[in-house]
């Protein structure tokens, strides 16, 4: 019966390991899910400041010629 209990006991700690394993890998993938959405709300920002800058220049008739930009 001795044997069994540590088994069990090693397998609970085992499990706990685990557990914070897991809890420390979580963590750090919201964060970098967190960073990646903050990066995409900048770059759609940028995008759409982009294309209304572009639509008031046309609308003033002056061409706006995107290889010229690169």
């Amino acid at each position: 019966m001795g044997e069994e209990k540590k088994k069990l006991e090693q397998e609970v700690q085992k499990l706990g390991d685990q557990l914070e394993t897991l809890t420390k890998e979580k963590s750090v993938s919201e964060g970098l899910r967190n960073v990646a959405l903050a990066n995409e709300k900048i770059t759609a920002n940028d995008l759409k400041w982009y294309s209304d800058i572009r639509e008031e220049l046309k609308d003033f008739q002056i061409p706006v010629d995107d290889q010229l930009l690169c």
